[in-house]
C-alpha cells in the first residue's frame, strides 16, 4: 500500500526569463531547474522521471500568467489544479501512485495548491506616471482594496535613454525598502516597454499600502538629465491575509551547510580547531607588511583569529545564487576575462585567497570561475558586520564620491593587511571583524589611478562592466581592490572576529 504523500511547501519564485532552455532535474523531490518560464513546465511529468531524488507526484504548479494579454491584467489568475492521471501532462508514475484503474496502490493525499493572485487595488494598476531624470528618485503608490500577504510586484516601464535604474518596494508607509530580488524579462517586447518583477525575499507582512521607488542605479551622476521615464503598470501579487508565509527553500546551498530552509540568518560556530586554523592561515598568508593612507594607527605585526562563524541566510543566498545564474546565462556559455590575466605585462596574478580556499573544500566553494566568483575580504566593525549579515550590502551607505577612489560600490580586498585598514575594534571586546565573502566580480574594468566620475557615470559603462579592479599594486606597489556595483553580487559567508598583535 502506497504511503500518503506529504504536503509540499511552495516556493513562489517563478523566473520570468533565463535566457536558455534546460532540462529540469529532480533533487530530493524538488525540481532543480530555475530556468523555466512557467512552473508548470519545470514541474511536468518528465521531470519526475529524472534525477536522483524522489519523484514528484501530481506536482504543485503556480501559474502567475506573466505572458497574459495586458488588457486583462486586472483579472485574477486561476488556480492550477493537480493534473489527473492519464492526462497528456501526467507522468507514467502518476497513474501508479495515484491508485487509478489498474493500479494496486491506493489514492494519496494531494499536495495543497497555493496560487498567487493579482491583488485588487483602489483605482487601477495602470498608473502611467511620466518623469524625467531630474525627478529621481520618485515614488508611485498603490492602495490595496483589502489587506493581503504581498509576495511580489510586477512593473512595466519605458525609458528614452539606455541606462540602469533601481526599483525598490516600500510597504505600509515605512521609508525603508523591503528586501526583494529583481528579475528582468528580456523577452518582453510590447511597444518597446520593459518588464520586471520584484519578489519579496521573505514575505511575511500584511500589506494595505505599497510604493515603488525609482532611483538611479548608483550614486554616480546622471549623464542625460532630459531622459523620460514612463512607469506604466504596477501589478501587485500575493495571497489572502491569514495565509502562512511561503517558505523559501535554499537554492542548492554549499555541501557543507546545515540549512535546508529559510527563516532568517543563522550563524553557525566553527568549532573545529583545524578549520579555525585554516582561517588563521588565510590571514597570515595574505598579509603584506605595507600601510597606505587609509590606515589609522600603526601597522600590526599580525592578525589573530579569535572566533569564526558561518552565515547561512536563505534570503541573501537565494538572491546571490539567482544573480550568479543569470550572469552565467547572459554570457551564453562564454566566460568573463579571468582576473589573474587582467594585469598588463604579467603572465598570471591570481587572487591571493584562491589557493588557500581551493585547498579547503570543507569550508569554501565550489565557485563559478566563468563569472569570476572569488572569496574576498570586507573589513568593518562587529556591529557593521552583523548589519550586513541581516540586510546585505547597502550601496547607498557608501562614502562620498570624493572619498571613493574607484567609484561607487562595495569594496573588497584580497590581502589581510588591506581589509584591516577599514576594520574597527568593538568598544567593549576590543575585537575587530572581517567578512569573508563570495563575490561575483564578473567582467572588471581595470583602473590604476582614481577613476574619473564621467567614466562610471556613463550608462554604457555600467552595462558593460560588473565591477572595477583598482590595481594600485601594479602602479605603486600597494594593493588591489575589488569593487562591485550591486548588492546581489555578494554573499557574506563567514564572519571572523580577530585581534591585532602589535609590533
Amino acid at each position: 500500500q502506497a504511503a500518503p504523500q506529504e504536503c509540499v511547501d511552495v516556493d513562489l519564485w517563478n523566473p520570468i526569463n533565463s535566457g536558455a532552455e534546460s532540462q529540469a532535474v529532480v533533487e530530493d523531490g524538488l525540481c532543480s531547474s530555475d530556468s523555466h518560464t512557467k512552473v508548470g513546465e519545470a514541474l511536468c511529468g518528465p521531470c519526475g522521471e529524472r534525477g536522483g531524488g524522489a519523484a514528484m507526484v501530481n506536482p504543485i504548479a503556480i501559474d502567475i500568467n506573466l505572458d497574459a494579454d495586458r488588457n486583462n491584467i486586472g483579472h485574477e489568475n486561476k488556480a492550477v489544479q493537480s493534473w489527473p492521471s492519464g492526462s497528456p501532462q501526467a507522468s507514467p508514475r502518476d497513474s501508479i501512485r495515484s491508485g487509478s484503474t489498474g493500479s494496486k496502490g491506493t489514492a494519496v493525499r494531494q499536495p495543497h495548491v497555493l496560487t498567487e493572485q493579482i491583488l485588487a487595488v483602489t483605482g487601477d494598476t495602470r498608473v502611467d506616471v511620466c518623469k524625467t531624470a531630474n525627478d529621481l528618485p520618485f515614488k508611485v503608490g498603490l492602495k490595496l482594496s483589502k489587506p493581503s500577504l504581498l509576495t511580489e510586484v510586477e512593473v512595466v516601464w519605458n525609458q528614452s535613454q539606455k541606462c540602469s535604474r533601481r526599483m525598490e518596494v516600500l510597504l505600509n508607509g515605512v521609508p525603508t525598502p523591503v528586501r526583494s530580488s529583481f528579475f528582468y524579462d528580456q523577452r518582453f517586447n510590447e511597444e518597446g516597454l520593459h518588464r520586471c518583477r520584484l519578489q519579496l525575499d521573505e514575505p511575511s507582512e500584511i500589506v494595505h499600502l505599497l510604493m515603488i521607488e525609482v532611483s538611479a542605479a548608483s550614486t554616480a551622476p546622471a549623464v542625460v538629465q532630459t531622459e523620460n521615464i514612463l512607469l506604466r503598470d504596477v501589478v501587485p501579487r500575493g495571497l489572502p491575509a491569514g495565509t502562512p508565509p511561503p517558505k523559501r527553500r535554499v537554492i542548492r546551498p554549499p555541501p557543507y551547510w546545515d540549512t535546508s530552509e529559510g527563516g532568517g540568518a543563522k550563524r553557525i560556530d566553527i568549532r573545529s580547531e583545524e578549520q579555525v586554523a585554516t582561517f588563521q592561515r588565510l590571514l597570515d598568508e595574505t598579509w603584506k607588511p605595507k600601510a597606505t593612507r587609509d590606515r589609522k594607527g600603526a601597522l600590526p605585526k599580525r592578525l589573530m583569529v579569535k572566533k569564526v562563524q558561518r552565515v547561512e541566510a536563505c534570503a541573501l543566498w537565494n538572491r546571490f545564487s539567482r544573480y550568479r545564474r543569470n550572469m552565467a546565462l547572459a554570457r551564453e556559455g562564454g566566460c568573463c576575462s579571468p582576473i589573474e590575466e587582467l594585469r598588463q605585462g604579467s603572465d598570471c596574478v591570481p587572487v591571493r585567497t584562491q589557493q588557500i580556499c581551493d585547498s579547503a573544500p570543507e569550508l569554501f566553494g565550489p565557485l563559478q570561475r566563468e563569472v569570476n566568483e572569488q572569496y574576498l575580504f570586507h573589513g568593518t566593525s562587529p556591529s557593521g558586520a552583523l548589519g550586513i549579515i541581516k540586510e546585505g550590502f547597502d550601496m547607498r551607505k557608501n562614502r562620498t564620491q570624493d572619498e571613493l577612489l574607484f567609484g561607487p560600490g562595495a569594496y573588497f580586498a584580497e590581502a589581510a593587511s588591506k581589509f584591516d585598514e577599514y576594520a574597527q575594534a568593538d568598544e567593549f571586546s576590543g575585537m575587530c571583524a572581517v567578512l569573508v565573502c563570495r563575490v561575483l566580480c564578473g567582467e572588471m574594468f581595470i583602473a590604476l589611478n582614481k577613476l574619473d566620475p564621467r567614466t562610471y557615470g556613463d550608462p554604457e559603462f555600467v552595462d558593460k562592466y560588473d565591477g572595477v579592479l583598482g590595481d594600485r599594486e601594479a602602479c605603486v606597489g600597494t594593493y588591489r581592490e575589488f569593487v562591485v556595483f550591486k548588492q546581489e553580487q555578494v554573499y557574506p559567508e563567514y564572519l571572523v572576529f580577530y585581534d591585532r598583535e602589535e609590533s
